[in-house]
């Protein structure tokens, strides 16, 4: 009798948030995600137990498919996202828009996710009801929303609880991303409203902006008397009046062979064991968000770790000083430079030939790498793994300790354009273990736009 009872209130709490818009509408969600909870509940989300209804009918007689022997296979092929207008008006019980609550399970389902938890919760249910009309009314009409509607869903089958506990002003960063339909923040997944950016007004703020600027930098680095003797430069790459007589007609590529000591080298080695050196990976296809997926390349076999701000190697004092030094040689604020990336080779490892410009990162608030400093932290009792440039006279840079060497991924006479030649290989460590590290420079600031989660 219990059980009974329980289930009569909890299609009751169904009836009084659904109202007579039941047969219309719905909800749900499953993808895997994490969040934390808090159990303070948010004071506009208030209901009145005193307004249960009748119980909702499970063969309600309005909710049926006009063209039974169609509809579903549509709603299998997410023609209720596609074609909203058609789709719930013809097929609303195949969309899921009808009996959905599992009084057993305490789960609602919809067409825009796969099941919501309600833990008999008036709360929860009332917040299903707001996301509900805000889904139907808004984002499945305006046109808008036409980019990302397919891509608005509750990704978490607690995002309904999650913002009836006052999740999405809590924790923004993933709530507005990864439950948009409960926050109501499906235009958030739309990366040009989430990080508006017009590239025409920032020229200022970006480096290398006009012709003539990349060769300007390198001028400055090469003529500089403090630089060369310093860290020992050399010219390996470059304008015919630049190079030396070794040297290598072509784009600029940059040789300091004393920009580390041993001890900074050693330190950088033993930050990467810190964090944990993991199986590299390639910036992959465009996510749901405008970000991009990462994933493990056939031509990629090295290992990274990754000198995050906030991790024990960002936070260290030699790390930082490594940093400073870049900064200072190549008079680009560091803010533009990804996190230094910290590379471990095993023996037959390599990464084949590839280019460190993205085209996804074209018209983004951070702009394209233009820059790449490459450190060697190791040389003893290594083979091989040389870094090799095909495209300037099969050019290749033997690893030594300390080591540091400079190249453009863009043009000096298209700031922004791809510099082919600058691809680039890792060749195979013969053997011994290579350790290195890079540094990415983009055209502006690219650590402010990542903390707003305008990265790409």
């Amino acid at each position: 009798m219990r059980s009974i009872l329980s289930s009569l209130v909890r299609i009751s709490l169904l009836w009084w948030v659904f109202g007579d818009t039941l047969e219309k509408e719905s909800i749900i969600c499953d993808v895997d995600g994490d969040c934390s909870s808090s159990t303070e509940h948010s004071p506009s989300l208030s209901f009145n137990l005193d307004r249960f209804g009748d119980l909702v009918s499970t063969n309600h007689p309005h909710c049926v498919d006009t063209n039974e022997r169609d509809c579903p296979m549509k709603a299998l092929l997410n023609a209720c996202v596609k074609t909203p207008e058609v789709m719930l008006e013809e097929c609303p019980f195949s969309c899921g828009l009808c009996n959905n609550y599992d009084a057993e399970t305490s789960q609602v389902k919809t067409c825009y996710g796969d099941l919501q938890n309600v833990n008999n919760n008036p709360g929860v249910l009332q917040v299903i009801r707001q996301t509900q009309h805000y889904m139907m009314h808004q984002v499945f009409v305006n046109e808008t929303y036409a980019k990302i509607r397919s891509s608005c869903k509750n990704r978490h089958v607690n995002c309904s609880q999650w913002a009836w506990e006052g999740e999405c002003e809590k924790n923004p960063q993933y709530m507005k991303k990864e439950c948009a339909p409960a926050c109501q923040t499906c235009h958030w997944l739309d990366i040009r409203i989430r990080c508006p950016f017009d590239e025409s007004l920032a020229k200022e703020s970006t480096t290398w902006s006009e012709p003539g600027d990349l060769d300007r930098f390198f001028w400055s680095v090469v003529r500089n008397d403090t630089v060369g003797k310093l860290y020992g430069l050399k010219v390996l790459s470059g304008p015919a009046e630049a190079i030396e007589p070794d040297g290598r007609p072509g784009s600029w590529v940059l040789q300091l062979d004393h920009f580390l000591s041993a001890m900074e080298c050693e330190r950088l080695i033993d930050l990467g064991h810190e964090l944990g050196f993991q199986r590299s990976k390639d910036i992959g296809r465009i996510k749901y968000d405008g970000s991009t997926e990462s994933y493990e390349s056939k031509s990629r076999t090295s290992s990274t770790a990754w000198c995050t701000e906030s991790s024990v190697c960002g936070k260290d004092v030699i790390q930082q000083k490594v940093i400073q030094r870049i900064e200072q040689l190549i008079q680009i604020p560091i803010n533009n430079s990804e996190a230094l990336q910290l590379l471990r080779y095993e023996e037959n490892q390599y990464y084949k030939v590839h280019h460190d410009y993205t085209p996804l990162h074209a018209g983004s608030m951070a702009g394209v790498r233009i820059l790449t400093v490459f450190l060697y932290l190791n040389d003893d009792h290594l083979e091989g793994g040389g870094t090799n440039f095909p495209a300037i006279h099969n050019l290749t840079v033997v690893p030594k300790q300390g080591r540091a060497i400079l190249w453009p991924s863009v043009l000096n006479d298209e700031p922004g354009q791809i510099d082919v030649r600058t691809e680039h290989q890792a060749l195979p460590v013969e053997r011994g273990v290579k350790y290195a590290a890079n540094a990415w420079i983009h055209e502006r600031d690219f650590r402010t736009p990542l903390h707003m989660g305008c990265g790409v």
